[in-house]
């Protein structure tokens, strides 16, 4: 919310509507932001699968009307996820590529489950034409390991696939950012990209 008020009041964008959306019980996350491919044993040793499928139609049948309903809105609609939730930014483009007109995956969690989600991403691209949308990555600096490894795959496959599939993107390493700061230190530039167009 803060980034988005400090590009409103720099005139470098429009005042946006700012939705969170909280997660009311204990393993909710993953449960919301994994796709429904990623599978994985949780350290108890039970199966875990995701249902970012059920989030997103949540997000898209219901959140978004109502939102629509109770205020004066306009597009663009945006998405801005971080870590897990990157990862249901990147599973939103090929499941639903024209419900937002913005996707922003920060600090992209990707490396889980032998890095299906950019394999994935991979093979969207190579098949979609025309999205017209926005997509923007990053990662802290000050981050590396298996983050800045999934920043650099996610990277290349943009470079890749973006062009030919009509996707506008953006990669940026933000300066001084760990993985708990980059959220807040790049939405700033990210929504500046954005509108910058």
């Amino acid at each position: 919310a803060d980034g988005a008020a400090a590009v409103a009041a720099g005139g470098q964008g429009p005042g946006l509507i700012v939705v969170g959306i909280p997660n009311m019980q204990r393993g909710g996350r993953a449960r919301d932001f994994l796709p429904p491919f990623l599978s994985f044993t949780r350290r108890d040793g039970t199966p875990f699968t995701g249902h970012a499928d059920r989030f997103l139609r949540f997000l898209r049948d219901e959140l978004a009307p109502r939102i629509e309903r109770d205020y004066r809105t306009t597009r663009p609609r945006l998405l801005v996820g971080h870590s897990l939730g990157a990862i249901f930014v990147c599973y939103s483009l090929s499941a639903a590529p024209a419900f937002f007109d913005g996707r922003f995956a920060h600090s992209p969690a990707i490396w889980r489950d032998e890095d299906k989600v950019a394999g994935e991403m991979s093979r969207f691209l190579a098949s979609a034409r025309s999205l017209g949308t926005f997509f923007y990555v990053s990662v802290g600096a000050l981050e590396g390991g298996a983050l800045g490894g999934g920043y650099e795959k996610l990277r290349a496959v943009l470079t890749a696939g973006a062009s030919s599939a009509g996707l506008r993107w953006q990669a940026a390493v933000t300066p001084g950012a760990v993985h708990e700061t980059n959220v807040k230190l790049a939405t700033p530039a990210s929504l500046r990209a954005y509108f910058a167009r």
